[in-house]
């Protein structure tokens, strides 16, 4: 099995957050079904960690597992031409194999922009010039 490494931005607007729930759309569970269609694989997207609904991310990280031939850049390619124009893939990477631990953590978040409609539409711009830079 191959792990790949994405580094995924996107605005969060539409969605119910990160992690897959029921009858509701999420980043996790759209990337997952774009996943799912290319390898042909009941493939899992590990996040390293969650969002709330409707918020934004910049450098969400996330891996997954697959027996699939593609490269890092034809994933790359591909998961961004399946998803929505609000998710970007914006690196895919082969890494070795990942060791997950939980636990409780602290982390540092930095805001930039102002909350509401602008914060909402820096991250529309940059998913928009994202899609465009990774054409």
């Amino acid at each position: 099995m191959r792990n790949f490494k994405l580094t995924i931005a996107y605005d969060g607007t539409d969605f119910h957050g990160w992690q897959i729930q029921k009858s509701k759309p999420t980043v996790q569970g759209e990337i997952v079904s774009v996943l799912r269609r290319l390898t042909q694989e009941d493939t899992q997207l590990l996040g390293a960690g969650r969002t709330d609904a409707g918020v934004h991310a910049l450098g969400q990280v996330g891996s997954f597992r697959t027996q699939s031939a593609l490269s890092a850049l034809e994933f790359h390619r591909a998961i961004n031409a399946l998803l929505p124009p609000t998710i970007r893939i914006v690196a895919v990477e082969e890494t070795g194999r990942i060791s997950v631990r939980a636990g409780r953590r602290k982390g540092r978040f930095t805001v930039t922009g102002s909350i509401g409609e602008s914060g909402a539409a820096t991250a529309v711009a940059l998913c928009a010039a994202l899609s465009v830079s990774a054409g």
